[in-house]
């Protein structure tokens, strides 16, 4: 816990030099002083309970290069999609194919489930709009590539990798055909 509220000190002390731009020795001391105080006082609010409810999750306790690689990755796929969007819909043939698919996910952890929502919305030609037995999404695509895009399982990969180790959706599957369920 110790480790989890140092941690969370450090990024707000970053964030606090980049905004405050000071670097003055009263400014830093206060500065890592308040970052301080205020990491201890809110670490407890940065616990949420896992999607089963058996295990506990920091919301800071993330992988930070590989989170940094995933949002990278995710603006080449948002530009990739809007462009390949823009192609269907600006082409004399309009080549579109409205589908709707259906994505399952195995994170426990309510933080990779978001992250994993809010980038297939922000992915254009995609958007959740249905929930179906607490662990598939309904997502309607524009065009057979968004629909591939979003069942190839690559986005859940690289958010598994930000959250720590989580089990993919085929990973479970096998996980799942290995105990005879």
């Amino acid at each position: 816990m110790l480790k989890q509220r140092l941690k969370g000190a450090a990024m707000l002390l970053v964030i606090w030099i980049i905004l405050s731009g000071r670097f003055e020795a009263k400014y830093l001391i206060s500065g890592i002083a308040g970052c301080i105080v205020i990491s201890f006082f809110c670490a407890p609010a940065l616990i949420i309970r896992g999607e089963t409810g058996r295990k506990d999750f920091n919301l800071l306790n993330v992988r930070l290069t590989a989170f940094f690689g995933y949002w990278l990755w995710l603006l080449g796929e948002i530009i990739r999609s809007s462009l390949s969007i823009s192609a269907a819909i600006l082409s004399p043939k309009m080549n579109i194919n409205p589908q709707i698919v259906e994505i399952d996910y195995a994170f426990d952890n309510p933080a990779a489930v978001t992250v994993f929502v809010n980038s297939i919305i922000l992915t254009p030609g995609t958007v959740t709009v249905d929930v179906i037995d607490e662990r598939i999404f309904r997502v309607p695509a524009l065009t057979d590539r968004a629909a591939l895009g979003l069942m190839d399982g690559e986005m859940q990969r690289r958010i598994s990798r930000v959250f720590e180790r989580q089990e993919t959706p085929q990973e479970a599957r096998d996980k799942k055909c290995r105990e005879g369920r």
